[in-house]
């Protein structure tokens, strides 16, 4: 959907759960497992990855309808992605429950996202790297159409993986659905340029969310 109103940052756990369901198409954002984190801290990763929900659908309408289609592949019903906050320095993202896990802001920062020789340029490795490398994946479980779905994996497949290493990331060159991750994180990063993704990765970003960049 596209945002009629802005995100305002929130000053508790309660107002983001009702924010995020009144503004963006997720679940929610709620805690677990980060009872020993502060405060301060987990509204902070809130307010960040919820300016960070309002720049994508602003950037790309519909974003977040990219990831409610049903888990045919489990046979369970289609639901809202859900953003968990985890005390952890990475996010994971959980295809069964369609659950992005994301660590703190705080604790990321000055953090390689991915892992030193496996990240993408520092150049696009900022604080929410992550958040949008794990929604990357929820687009790609959940968010294709079997058609999307099998012209992503003929690009992967074609090409080695050391090329897939070289020009994005180890971590990219190592599958298919870590490829789109990848790339999803940096095509959306707010500094990306034209050309700086191959073409047939560009392009089939471009034809996928509505954009020439």
């Amino acid at each position: 959907m596209q945002v009629e109103k802005g995100f305002v940052p929130v000053k508790t756990i309660k107002e983001a759960q009702k924010s995020f369901a009144d503004l963006f198409n997720v679940q929610g954002i709620n805690e677990y497992g980060s009872s020993s984190l502060s405060e301060y801290a987990k509204i902070q990763t809130i307010n960040e990855v919820g300016t960070e929900l309002q720049r994508l659908e602003k950037m790309v309408p519909n974003i977040s309808k990219l990831s409610i289609r049903p888990l045919t592949a489990e046979n369970l019903p289609g639901r809202k992605v859900s953003v968990l906050l985890k005390n952890r320095a990475l996010g994971e993202y959980n295809p069964r429950l369609n659950e992005i896990e994301i660590g703190l802001i705080s604790k990321q920062k000055g953090i390689s996202q991915i892992g030193e020789s496996y990240s993408w340029h520092a150049l696009y490795n900022d604080n929410l790297y992550a958040f949008r490398h794990e929604y990357g994946h929820a687009i790609h479980a959940q968010g294709l159409s079997i058609g999307q779905f099998d012209n992503w994996f003929s690009i992967y497949k074609g090409k080695a993986v050391d090329f897939w290493e070289r020009t994005i990331s180890e971590y990219g060159g190592s599958s298919a659905t870590e490829l789109f991750a990848e790339s999803f994180a940096v095509y959306t990063s707010k500094i990306y340029k034209k050309g700086a993704l191959p073409k047939s990765i560009e392009k089939y970003f471009d034809d996928l969310l509505g954009m020439k960049k």
